[in-house]
C-alpha cells in the first residue's frame, strides 16, 4: 500500500522494521500482518520483502548490512542469509563478489544440502543477475554484458538483468542490440517501464537525445519506481547540456530512492560541471559517506578540487580513488589515472606524473588527451624532441585539438631556436 502511494520510507519500515514489543513469530501464509510487524524481521524468508527493499533502493549499503546482521535464522536456513549478502554486496564494487559466492557455496554445504545444491544455486538466474550488476558497478561493462547475454539467452524476459544488459549495452555502444531488444520489449509489454527505457537508451546510444527524453519520460511515467529510468532520463538531459533538467531528474531519484547514491554523485557531477564547487562537493561528500567503497565519489571530488586550483587534495583522493577501485584496473579507471597525473603536474612533480600518463596509455593506447598530457609533461621537463612526437601521434588521432597544435609550435620553435647558433 505505502509502494503504491509513493511513500517509500514508510514501506521501507514495513519491510524491515517492527516494534520492540511486537513478537517474533514466523508468518503465515494464512495471517493478517499487524503495522507494527516487518516483513523480513517476522519472516527471514520472505524474500519478497528483500527484493522489494533491494530494487527499490530503500536502504543506504550500511543499512543494508545492518538489517542483515540482524536477521536470526533457523540451522538449515543460514545460506538464505549468505544469498542475501550476494544479493545486496552489488552495491559495493570494492567488495569480491568472487569470495561472497564462495561463502554461498560453503554455507549451502554446510547446512547439509551438499555439493550439487551449491553448484546449482551458483547458476541460479539472481545469483547470475547480482554478479552481472556487480561488474557493471565495478566499470565492466563488458563483463556484465557478456553475462547477462548468457543469461538472456536462458530467460529473454528475465527482469532482474535487463536493466544491467540495457545499460551495459548502451556503455558499449551496442546499438543493434539495444533496437531489437526495445522492439521485443515494447511488442511484449508496452505497458512496462523496462521497454521504454530500452527505447530510450537505444536513442541515447545513437545520440539522438530529444528522442531519448521523450521516451524515458513515458518510462518514468509508466513505472515511477524504476531507479534507472529516472537515472537515464537524467543523463539524457545533462548530455543536451541541459543542467537544470537533468538536476530535477537526479532530485527526483534522490526522492523516490533515499538508498541510493548514485543520484546524489550525478548532482554533484553536474554542479561541478556548472562551476558550483560548494553544492558540487556537498553532494559528492554524501555519496562518498552513502557508499563508503565506491571510488567515483573520490574520483569527482578529486576533480572538483583539480579544477578549483587544489593539486594536493585532488592527489590524496584520486589515490583515495585507485585503492577503492577494483584490481587489476580496467579501462573505465583510465581517467583517475590521468587526472591523478594532472595533480601531480600541477605540483611540478614531473617525473611522477608522466608515470601516470604512461600508466593510463597502458589501459587505452589511442587516447589523444593522455597523450597530449604526456607531451606538455616532456615539454616542461625540456625534453622538447620526446614533446614532439607526442604531439605528432596526439594530433594523428584528433587533428584539432588547438592546445596541442600550440604547444608543438612553441616546441618546434624553441628546438629550432636551440640548434640555430650551431649553424
Amino acid at each position: 500500500m505505502y509502494l503504491a502511494l509513493e511513500n517509500r520510507p514508510a514501506a521501507a519500515r514495513c519491510f524491515r522494521v517492527r516494534s520492540p514489543a511486537a513478537p517474533r513469530p514466523r508468518c503465515s501464509p494464512c495471517s493478517a500482518p499487524r503495522p507494527s510487524q516487518a516483513a523480513l524481521r517476522c519472516d527471514p524468508l520472505c524474500y519478497e520483502a528483500f527484493e522489494a527493499l533491494l530494487s527499490g533502493q530503500m536502504l543506504t549499503p550500511s543499512d543494508e548490512a545492518a538489517l542483515l546482521a540482524s536477521l536470526s535464522w533457523a540451522p538449515g536456513d543460514a545460506w538464505v542469509g549468505q544469498l542475501y549478502c550476494v544479493r545486496s554486496g552489488v552495491r559495493s564494487p570494492g567488495a569480491e563478489m568472487g569470495a561472497q559466492l564462495q561463502r554461498l557455496s560453503s554455507s549451502v554445504e554446510e547446512c547439509g544440502l551438499g555439493a550439487p545444491a551449491a553448484a546449482a544455486l551458483l547458476q541460479n538466474a539472481d545469483v547470475l543477475a547480482a554478479g552481472a550488476e556487480w561488474s557493471l558497478m565495478r566499470g565492466d561493462a563488458a563483463a556484465c554484458y557478456a553475462a547477462t547475454s548468457a543469461l538472456l539467452v536462458r530467460d529473454p524476459l528475465r527482469a532482474a538483468a535487463l536493466p544491467c544488459h540495457i545499460s551495459a549495452a548502451c556503455s558499449l555502444g551496442k546499438r543493434n542490440e539495444l533496437f531489437a531488444r526495445g522492439h521485443a520489449l515494447v511488442g511484449a509489454d508496452p505497458a512496462s517501464g523496462l521497454a521504454w527505457f530500452a527505447v530510450g537508451s537505444y536513442y541515447a546510444c545513437t545520440g539522438q537525445h530529444a528522442a531519448a527524453r521523450r521516451y524515458l519520460a513515458r518510462c518514468t511515467a509508466l513505472q515511477p519506481g524504476f531507479a534507472p529510468g529516472w537515472l537515464a532520463y537524467g543523463h539524457a538531459f545533462a548530455a543536451g547540456e541541459e543542467g537544470d533538467q537533468a538536476l530535477a531528474a537526479y532530485r527526483t531519484a534522490a526522492r523516490l530512492f533515499p538508498g541510493a547514491p548514485l543520484p546524489l554523485l550525478y548532482m554533484g557531477a553536474e554542479y561541478a560541471r556548472g562551476g558550483h564547487w560548494a553544492l558540487a562537493r556537498q553532494f559528492l561528500s554524501a555519496a562518498a559517506e552513502a557508499s563508503p567503497g565506491d571510488p567515483a565519489p573520490r574520483h569527482e571530488l578529486a576533480c572538483v578540487a583539480l579544477r578549483a586550483g587544489e593539486p594536493q587534495l585532488a592527489q590524496s583522493l584520486f589515490e583515495e580513488a585507485l585503492r577503492r577501485a577494483p584490481q587489476p584496473l580496467n579501462s573505465s579507471w583510465e581517467a583517475t589515472l590521468v587526472g591523478l597525473g594532472h595533480a601531480l603536474r600541477k605540483q611540478r612533480r614531473l617525473p611522477e606524473a608522466a608515470a601516470m600518463y604512461r600508466r593510463a596509455l597502458a589501459l587505452l593506447p589511442r587516447s589523444p588527451g593522455t597523450l597530449t598530457a604526456l607531451a606538455f609533461t616532456a615539454q616542461l621537463g625540456g625534453d622538447n624532441q620526446q614533446a614532439i612526437d607526442l604531439y605528432h601521434a596526439a594530433l594523428g588521432l584528433r587533428p584539432d585539438d588547438a592546445f596541442a597544435q600550440e604547444m608543438l609550435h612553441a616546441a618546434l620553435s624553441e628546438e629550432v631556436g636551440r640548434h640555430l647558433p650551431e649553424c
